[in-house]
């Protein structure tokens, strides 16, 4: 998409003021800033956009916990956290691929997919890929209508970033 001049952001917000979320026994962040949130990661030239105390709080201290765990090295850890492009070419690729995902609700263009197994990976590794979205929205919906804070061993990975009205 680099190609035509179009940039992907992925944006991950909690809830959202809107009618949709109006029954969440939890406030959900005014649009307008998200929509600031957005921009300023348009500025900035970050990727991922956690726009929210909801995923500030949960889904980065998880994600960043779990792919500690994992071995993922803290300097790549570290550039997913502030939106910047990872280093590694195969790295950068799963995560415009993930993203593309994401932001496509689960459909992958034939065009996609080629670039993921062209940088390397195998078509297992797209199911496991799949399996891991799926898993991850499960996880912080279920957080989500549950109310449920991040468990106290993801604080050390807590995003400690605020937003106005978190």
């Amino acid at each position: 998409m680099a190609q035509q001049f179009t940039r992907v952001i992925g944006v991950y917000p909690g809830p959202v003021d809107t009618d949709m979320a109006a029954n969440f026994d939890m406030p959900g962040a005014p649009t307008i800033e998200i929509v600031d949130a957005v921009l300023q990661a348009v500025i900035e030239g970050r990727e991922d956009v956690f726009p929210d105390q909801m995923s500030a709080d949960y889904c980065v201290a998880a994600n960043s916990t779990f792919a500690g765990l994992m071995e993922v090295p803290d300097e790549v850890i570290q550039a997913i956290r502030k939106g910047q492009p990872l280093a590694d070419e195969k790295l950068q690729t799963l995560r415009i691929f993930v993203t593309d995902m994401v932001q496509n609700h689960g459909v992958a263009s034939p065009e996609a997919i080629k670039k993921f197994i062209d940088a390397g990976y195998s078509n297992a590794q797209l199911l496991e890929v799949i399996m891991g979205i799926s898993l991850e929205t499960f996880a912080s919906f279920t957080a989500l209508v549950a109310n449920k804070p991040p468990e106290l061993f993801l604080e050390p990975k807590r995003w400690l970033w605020r937003v106005p009205w978190g």
